[in-house]
């Protein structure tokens, strides 16, 4: 029974490992490639993702890249290179428009669950109704890469420059003590059969957390789904006469959210890898933990 025991833990252990390093090496030769592309931000971005899927030591290779990245535009370089001084400005214009395309397609926000709640109960229907609650922040990720390129511009940016000096400042608003950052103001736009349809600036992408829906599952403890909807960040989500026998389930909590993607009214082309969702009920959505602070220790 123990060898039976330990066989069956050996390949759960190892189904997930490989999951795991499937992920790290999807993320990391993402990043090679936009790197050897010169997208730098693209490139920050996935090693960024590599680091998060595995990180451990095996994600040595993705911290290095990372660094060296960040290391040349802490310099006020815009990329890893040797540039003349036309060079230098077209390149840091090349940089500033990844970063805006990078998180125009790429959320900048983590998403978080509250607990699913009793409301309330209809003695007539035999009813229980239910809420649950989602809220969303920026993300260490978007934090940690806009201020390393904010750095790098501000020691870069040269007098005569037609781009703007103030792009990426931040500064704390009153209302909230929420961060607020400077982008540019040029709308991001996806074409359905070349029609506009929708069209958002990197400002409301980035800040306005009512674009943002969450479609999701809850799940008894055996993986099967007992509720299923879409609830808008910033709002909480009603589920109304629910039935004895799952009201029961919902009540012990031993029920696990399960997001399935995310969405924007009108925009197909926004990426759903990666989208850090933080749920009570799973401890591997504990927190938006700085990948980079965790590794540090380590190399």
């Amino acid at each position: 029974m123990k060898k039976i025991f330990f066989i069956l833990s050996f390949i759960f252990f190892s189904t997930t490992v490989f999951a795991e390093n499937v992920k790290y090496s999807e993320y990391f030769s993402k990043a090679r490639n936009f790197e050897s592309n010169k997208m730098w931000v693209s490139a920050l971005g996935s090693y960024w993702d590599a680091m998060e899927a595995e990180p451990t030591i095996k994600a040595k290779e993705a911290y290095l890249a990372y660094q060296k990245i960040a290391d040349e535009i802490k310099k006020g370089n815009p990329g890893i290179g040797n540039y003349d001084e036309f060079e230098f400005h077209d390149e840091w214009k090349k940089l500033q428009e990844d970063y805006e395309k990078y998180w125009s397609k790429n959320s900048a926000r983590y998403f978080e669950f509250s607990k699913v709640n009793r409301k309330s109960r209809n003695f007539d229907t035999r009813t229980v109704n239910y809420s649950v609650k989602l809220h969303s922040s920026l993300s260490s990720k978007f934090l940690e890469i806009t201020k390393l390129v904010r750095a790098g511009y501000e020691k870069a940016w040269q007098d005569d420059w037609e781009m703007y000096s103030g792009w990426l400042s931040m500064n704390n608003q009153e209302k909230n003590n929420k961060l607020a950052i400077q982008l540019l103001t040029k709308p991001f736009q996806e074409k359905q059969n070349h029609k506009t349809q929708y069209s958002y600036t990197l400002q409301q992408l980035v800040f306005d957390e009512s674009l943002y829906s969450i479609n999701f599952e809850i799940n008894d403890s055996e993986g099967t789904t007992i509720l299923s909807g879409s609830c808008k960040s910033g709002m909480s989500c009603d589920f109304p006469k629910i039935e004895q026998l799952k009201s029961k389930i919902l009540d012990s909590q031993k029920i696990k959210i399960t997001p399935k993607s995310i969405s924007i009214p009108g925009l197909r082309n926004f990426s759903h890898e990666n989208i850090n969702v933080i749920t009570p009920y799973d401890s591997k959505y504990s927190s938006d933990k700085n990948v980079l602070e965790e590794l540090k220790i380590l190399f």
